[in-house]
C-alpha cells in the first residue's frame, strides 16, 4: 500500500496490486505529511493547521487525533515498534505516545523543522532543518548530535535498515551520508543539478534513492557512490522517493500531482497511480 493526499484535504491510500483506492476524510486544512505504522494497519497523516489524524485502515474511520501546539506539520514518521508518533514542524519537533501518555518537544533547530525518521532498532530519531542541519535525538529529548556540513536547508532525512548510516538531502544540491551512533560525516554525493528534496535507503543498504527538483530520481550504488539509474516520468520537482520492501518497486510523488511506481527488476517503467 502507498499514500497521498488527493483534493488536498483527503488521504488516499491505493493498494499497489489492485490499485483500488480508499479515500480518509477529516482534514479540514490541506495534508502535508503521512506515514504508515510498520504494520500496515495504521496511517497517520498531518496538515498546514497542525492537526495530526490517526486512522484505522481495517475500518477506514479515524482513530482520533493528536494535539499539541506545533503549528504547520512538515514531515511525520511512525516509531518501528508503532507506538509512537514524531512530527517535525515550525519550530520543534514533538513526539506523542499512541493511545495517550508522554507527550515530548524536542528544540533545537533555529528554523523549520523539515523532516524526521525513527531509528529502526532503538531508542532514537533524526530531525531535518531549515537551519542546515540535521539532529539525532534520544526519545527522552536529548539532543544527542548535530550534523553540520550542508550550506542550506536540509529537507530530506533517512536511516538504513540497521541504524548504521543516516542519509540528508539538501537544497544545496547535496546528499550526505554519516555514522548514524556518532553522527560523524562519513560522505557526500554532489552529482545534482539542483536542490535534493528526499532520500531513502534500499531494505538491503545497497542502494540510495534521491529525490529532486529537476523531477528525477537517481539511484546510487553505496559501495562506490556511482550512479546506478536515472528515473524521469514526473512533470515537477519530486518530493519523495521510497524503496519498497523487496527493493524491486519504487514509489515517488512529485509536486506535479502524480504518484507514481517504478518497477526496478529491469529497465525502469513507471505508472501514474493517484
Amino acid at each position: 500500500q502507498v499514500a497521498t493526499n488527493c483534493h488536498q484535504r483527503v488521504v488516499c491510500v491505493v493498494d499497489t496490486t489492485t490499485r483500488a483506492m480508499t479515500m480518509l476524510r477529516g482534514h479540514s486544512d490541506p495534508v502535508a505529511a503521512i506515514a504508515f505504522s510498520p504494520d500496515g494497519k495504521l496511517v497517520v497523516s498531518g496538515d498546514y493547521d497542525g492537526n495530526i489524524r490517526l486512522w484505522d485502515l481495517q475500518r477506514r474511520l479515524a482513530r482520533g487525533g493528536l494535539h499539541g501546539e506545533t503549528g504547520r506539520i512538515n514531515g511525520i514518521a511512525i516509531s518501528p515498534d508503532g507506538k509512537r508518533v514524531a512530527a517535525a514542524a515550525q519550530s520543534a519537533l514533538h513526539v506523542w505516545a499512541i493511545g495517550g501518555g508522554a507527550y515530548r518537544v524536542l528544540r533545537g533547530h533555529s528554523g523549520l523543522v523539515n523532516a524526521v525518521a525513527f531509528h529502526p532498532k532503538s531508542d532514537r530519531l533524526v530531525s531535518a532543518g531549515e537551519d542546515g542541519t540535521a539532529q539525532i535525538w534520544s526519545i527522552d529529548g536529548t539532543q544527542l548530535h548535530v550534523l553540520e556540513g550542508h550550506t542550506r536547508a536540509v529537507e530530506g532525512v533517512a536511516y538504513d535498515a540497521s541504524g548504521a548510516r543516516i542519509a540528508t538531502a539538501s537544497i544545496d544540491r547535496r546528499v550526505m551520508l554519516w555514522d548514524g551512533e556518532t553522527g560523524r560525516r562519513l560522505d557526500e554525493i554532489s552529482d545534482h543539478s539542483q536542490g535534493v528534496r528526499g532520500v531513502s535507503f534500499s531494505a538491503d543498504g545497497r542502494l540510495l534513492a534521491s529525490a529532486s527538483y529537476d523531477s528525477k530520481i537517481r539511484i546510487w550504488r553505496l559501495e562506490d557512490l556511482s550512479l546506478e539509474r536515472v528515473l524521469e516520468g514526473h512533470g515537477g520537482s519530486v518530493r519523495r522517493a521510497v524503496f519498497g520492501p523487496d527493493d524491486q518497486m519504487l514509489v515517488s510523488a512529485g509536486y506535479d500531482g502524480t504518484l507514481r511506481l517504478w518497477d526496478l527488476s529491469g529497465p525502469a517503467q513507471n505508472a501514474a497511480v493517484a
